[in-house]
Order: structure tokens, then C-alpha cells, then sequence
């Protein structure tokens, strides 16, 4: 049994492992002005945490963006939300239109940033340009090289470092190339363009999903080791649990040694003649007495079987329904919730205490209210069937001819 536990353990491990391990890799996440947090991922679409904490997954066969495999998010000034793609296509998001893709770029883009509030991509076709949502994009210069990724700087400049140069867009829109930098920065510059490229490479992808795998496997086997040793002292506490019987231990001694050994008529002389009177060789005229315990037995039990109606969770769920049966409304789930118990452990309880079910208490209570009213004929049917917790007339009769075999109308008549 143990061998098996442990084999079953280790299988859930790694298939958690392997689920764990499969999961996709954020890319990219950004924040949108009504609270939400968006995360790109590598292969599983987009995913959105709201304020509340709602959580949602938008994929390409749902939404309008052509690819599950998220490059890049950014949030621009005016709250829309750009989706770079793999491929190089960009969809925009809004709260109040919902996802569109951005047409009107001649070639696939290669990188997006943030310039003074708007959104800036640079093309395969070495453009540069500034996007809006809802209206064409604007060209700003055309670009030496291919632009690898952006990086803005502290003066509200934004740094394009390409594959054989680097560019300076200055706040106002001007573009200038790495000899109008001052050298000081060049050592800054050189730095993250060597920093983006090992990020941007492929070679390291295979030694981040191996440390992940491994990681994953590790915590898979920690706890299938920490399950394995719960459920294994779980079984050992419970098998001594069965073997010690305190209850035979207690009653057995002074019971059968007395019993056995005398017989005699009186029960009251047993405490008395424990050991010397039974080793005579006068049992004869024990069995003679032997109709005298017939009258003992006979009395006790009858006082114990108690009435159904006199329980007293019984007569709990009685006086809740006498104060509540006039409601339409009120019903099992009421009395339930009420009582803090569930629906079945209800039905359950008065089963087992009453022989009965909630739902007909209920029904004889108002039957029995509805009977009486109409014996006093004061009310209308319509009056009385709201009076004893009915929404309609029509379902009031229903019920009473049901209950009493006959309609309300048809009562009043034989009365």
C-alpha cells in the first residue's frame, strides 16, 4: 500500500512539473488608466488583472491581434494600449472600442517606445514613425539601420540603438546620429547596446527554460516528499487508532466473573456473596428462581422511544416556520441558512429526528393556517393565500386541493 502511494505521488509530482514548466513566460506587462495590469506572454496571448482582481485571457482566436506571441505592451498618453505582435503587427485597445489592429504601416515594426506621450515604431523598412489610435500614422525620418530597441533617456530624449548605429530623438523631434553625442556617453550607450542584444538573442532561451525546468522539478519532488510523509503518518495514526477497545476493557471484568459464578435469586445479595457461597455444591436450586428476572427488563426500555414531534430540533424548525411561512419567498434554503446548516444536512436531520422533510412542514403549516382562516370566513380565498405565504391564488388552490382534496371554493360551499 505504501509502494503504491508513493508511486502515484511521484507520477502527480511530475505531471505538476511538466504542467508547471509548460506554462508561457511573460514578455512584457504595462498598466492602463482604469487599474489594470496586462501581461504579454510568449505563446499563451494577453492576460488582464483588473482592479478588482478579475483575471482574463484574450487570444488571437477571440480578439483582433494576429499572433498569441506577445513582443512588447505599452500604454501612450492617451490611454490606448499598443500590442506588438509577433511578426511586427500592432493592435490597439481601448476600454470604451475594444481591440483593433492598426493598419496603414507599410512594413512589419521592429520596436515601439514612448516619445512625449505618443507612440513611436520603427519599420523593417527602416522607418521612423508616430502613432495614434483612430488615425494614420505620421513619418519622421527615415532610419540608417534597423533599430533593435529604444531606450529614453533622463531629458526627455529617446535613445535608438540599431544594428551599426546609434540615433538621438530629442524632444522636440529632432533626429541625430552617435557623433553629435558628446563622449561621455558613449561608454553608457555601448553598454546597453550590448545589454539589449544578450537579451534580444535566442542563445540564452534554452538556459532559462532548462533552470526553470529544474527548478520546477525540485519543487515537484519536495512536495511529493512533504504529501508522501503526511499521508504516511496519517495511515499509522489511524490503524493503532482501532486496535485499543477502552469500552469492552471496562465493562467485561466485573460483569461476566459475577454472572457466571452466581446465579442466585436477588440480585441485591450479589455485591455481598463474591467468592465463598459458589464453590458449594448447591447450584440445584438456582435455575428455580430463574423467572424472577423477567420483571426488570420489561419497563426500562419503554420510556425511551420519544415522540417525533417532541424533538427538540424538531420543534426548532417548527417555531421558525410559524414565524416566517407568511413570506413567499421563504422556503428550504431560508431555513437552512438560518439554522447554519446545509440544505441536505437538513433534510438529513429531520429525516433521521422526525421521519419528515422540511419542505413538508412547511406545506402542512400553511395548509393548516389556511384552513383555519377559511373557517372563520373573514377573508377572501385571494386574501388568505397571501395571508399563509402564497404568490398566487391560482397556485394556493392547487395546493389545498392537493393537501385536502378539495379547492378552497368547494370548502367554503360544504361548510
Amino acid at each position: 500500500m505504501n509502494r503504491f502511494l508513493s508511486f502515484l505521488l511521484c507520477l502527480l509530482c511530475f505531471c505538476a512539473a511538466s504542467v508547471f514548466d509548460a506554462r508561457a513566460a511573460v514578455t512584457s506587462t504595462a498598466t492602463t488608466p482604469d487599474g489594470s495590469l496586462w501581461m504579454g506572454t510568449d505563446g499563451e496571448g494577453l492576460l488582464r488583472i483588473g482592479r478588482n482582481g478579475r483575471r482574463l485571457a484574450y487570444r488571437s482566436s477571440d480578439v483582433s491581434f494576429p499572433s498569441n506571441v506577445i513582443r512588447d505592451l505599452l500604454c501612450d498618453a492617451s490611454g490606448t494600449l499598443w500590442i506588438l505582435t509577433e511578426g511586427g503587427a500592432l493592435t490597439t485597445y481601448l476600454s470604451t472600442k475594444g481591440f483593433a489592429a492598426f493598419s496603414g504601416l507599410s512594413s512589419p515594426v521592429s520596436a515601439i517606445a514612448l516619445h512625449a506621450g505618443a507612440l513611436i515604431a520603427s519599420t523593417e523598412s527602416l522607418q521612423l514613425v508616430r502613432c495614434s489610435a483612430g488615425t494614420p500614422p505620421v513619418l519622421l525620418s527615415a532610419l540608417p539601420c534597423r533599430v533593435a530597441a529604444f531606450q529614453p533617456a533622463s531629458d526627455g530624449a529617446l535613445w535608438l540603438l540599431g544594428e551599426s548605429a546609434a540615433l538621438r530623438l530629442s524632444p522636440e523631434g529632432g533626429l541625430s546620429t552617435w557623433e553629435s553625442v558628446s563622449a561621455a556617453a558613449a561608454p553608457a550607450l555601448l553598454d546597453l547596446k550590448f545589454e539589449t542584444e544578450e537579451k534580444v538573442s535566442s542563445s540564452k532561451e534554452p538556459r532559462q527554460k532548462s533552470r526553470f525546468s529544474w527548478l520546477s522539478l525540485l519543487i515537484g519532488i519536495l512536495v511529493g516528499a512533504l504529501l508522501f510523509r503526511l499521508l504516511f503518518a496519517l495511515f499509522h495514526r489511524a490503524d493503532p487508532a482501532r486496535v485499543p477497545a477502552p469500552a469492552p476493557a471496562v465493562v467485561t471484568p466485573p460483569a461476566p466473573r459475577v454472572s457466571e459464578t452466581s446465579v442466585p435469586s436477588s440480585p441485591a445479595v450479589k455485591p455481598l456473596s463474591p467468592a465463598p457461597k459458589p464453590l458449594v455444591p448447591e447450584p440445584v436450586p438456582a435455575p428455580a428462581p430463574a423467572p424472577a428476572p423477567a420483571p426488570s427488563p420489561a419497563p426500562v426500555p419503554a420510556p425511551k422511544p420519544v415522540a417525533p414531534a417532541s424533538s427538540s430540533f424538531y420543534q426548532e424548525v417548527l417555531r421558525l416556520i410559524e414565524r416566517n411561512y407568511i413570506h413567499p419567498e421563504y422556503g428550504v434554503e431560508e431555513m437552512a441558512a438560518t439554522l447554519g446548516l446545509s440544505r441536505i444536512h437538513l433534510n438529513r436531520k429531520l429525516k433521521a429526528e422526525a421521519n419528515t422533510s422540511p419542505s413538508t412542514m412547511l406545506k402542512e403549516v400553511r395548509m393548516k393556517h389556511a384552513r383555519a382562516l377559511l373557517d372563520e370566513g373573514k377573508l377572501s380565498v385571494a386574501e388568505i393565500s397571501l395571508a399563509c405565504g402564497f404568490s398566487t391564488p391560482s397556485y394556493f388552490s392547487t395546493a389545498f386541493r392537493e393537501y385536502y382534496g378539495k379547492t378552497p371554493s368547494e370548502y367554503l360551499a360544504a361548510l
